[in-house]
C-alpha cells in the first residue's frame, strides 16, 4: 500500500472517531469515551508501527479492521445500536473476528516467512487463531465489566457470551476461507470429480 493511501484511510478513521468521541461527551454518554478513545489509538498506532517497521500493510484488511471499530464506536456505543439491536453485536462479533483475522494472519506471515505450509495446516491455524482472538475479546469484555462496572455491562449474560463465541467461529471459519481461496477451490473440483 503507498504511504499516501494509508495516511487517508488514518486520517478518515481517525476523524470518524474523533467525531464519535465527542459526539458521546455531547450526549453525556463519558462511560464509552475510553473505550473508544484506547481502542482508536491503541489500532492507529498499531497500524502505523506495521507500516513504518515490520511489514506491507495490507489495506483491505486495515480498512477492515477500521470499519469493524467505527460500527463498535459509532454505531454500537453511540446511536446505541448495543442496546436496541439484538443482532447488531452478533453481526460484529461475526464482522470483526473475519476481520482482525484476517488482518492478524496477514501480518503474522509477513513476519514469520520460514518455508511453506500446507494448505489444510494453514486453514486449520487460521481458523483457530481467529477463534483465539474471539476467545480473549470475550475474556477483555468481561474484565471491561469488572474493572469499569458499566451501567450496560459488555456481557448481560451467559447466552450472551456464549453467542459471541458462536458468531466468532463463524467468522474465524470465513476469514480461513477467504485466505484459502485455493483451498476451497480443490475441495470444491474434488467434490465435483466424486459426484461424476
Amino acid at each position: 500500500m503507498n504511504k499516501i493511501g494509508l495516511k487517508t484511510i488514518i486520517i478518515i478513521f481517525f476523524v470518524l472517531q474523533t467525531v464519535t468521541i465527542l459526539g458521546m461527551l455531547k450526549q453525556g454518554n463519558s462511560e464509552y469515551v475510553s473505550d473508544v478513545a484506547f481502542t482508536t489509538v491503541l489500532i492507529t498506532l498499531s497500524i502505523i508501527f506495521g507500516w513504518k517497521y515490520i511489514i506491507n500493510t495490507n489495506t483491505y484488511g486495515v480498512v477492515l479492521v477500521f470499519i469493524t471499530l467505527v460500527c463498535h464506536s459509532l454505531f454500537g456505543e453511540y446511536i446505541g445500536l448495543y442496546n436496541t439491536s439484538s443482532i447488531f453485536d452478533k453481526i460484529l462479533h461475526f464482522f470483526g473476528t473475519y476481520s482482525f483475522t484476517y488482518y492478524s494472519y496477514l501480518l503474522i506471515k509477513q513476519i514469520f516467512t520460514k518455508g511453506s505450509v500446507s494448505k489444510s495446516r494453514e486453514f486449520i491455524f487460521i481458523a483457530a487463531m481467529g477463534m483465539a482472538l474471539g476467545a480473549l475479546f470475550e475474556i477483555f469484555e468481561f474484565l471491561l465489566d469488572i474493572v469499569l462496572t458499566p451501567k450496560i455491562p459488555y456481557q448481560s449474560s451467559l447466552m450472551d457470551t456464549d453467542l459471541d463465541l458462536i458468531c466468532d467461529f463463524f467468522g474465524a471459519i470465513i476469514a480461513s476461507l477467504h485466505l484459502n481461496s485455493s483451498l476451497v477451490t480443490q475441495c470444491l473440483t474434488v467434490i465435483k470429480g466424486s459426484h461424476r
